[in-house]
């Protein structure tokens, strides 16, 4: 095995689901709190936080901030540079 090929794989496994990926390009264009990535890519808040964990992980995203809603107060996230 080449030095890149276990990055590479890792890489490929994280961007392997859909739901990474279209966080990822929503992120591309701004930063969105968890709620927001739920509303705009259809899955709940649940599903979206599972990804959230493995990206954050992975290095690729970061919490930015927070957000108030009528209820509660949620992570905003932005990518990392």
């Amino acid at each position: 095995m080449d030095q890149m090929g276990q990055p590479n794989r890792k890489l490929m496994q994280v961007l392997s689901k859909g739901v990474r990926v279209h966080i990822l390009a929503m992120l591309t264009e701004r930063d969105a709190s968890t709620r927001e990535m739920a509303a705009e890519i259809g899955e709940n808040l649940a599903v979206i936080n599972y990804h959230l964990r493995v990206l954050e992980r992975c290095g690729m995203i970061a919490v930015d901030g927070e957000a108030a809603s009528w209820s509660s107060v949620e992570d905003v996230y932005r990518l990392r540079p």
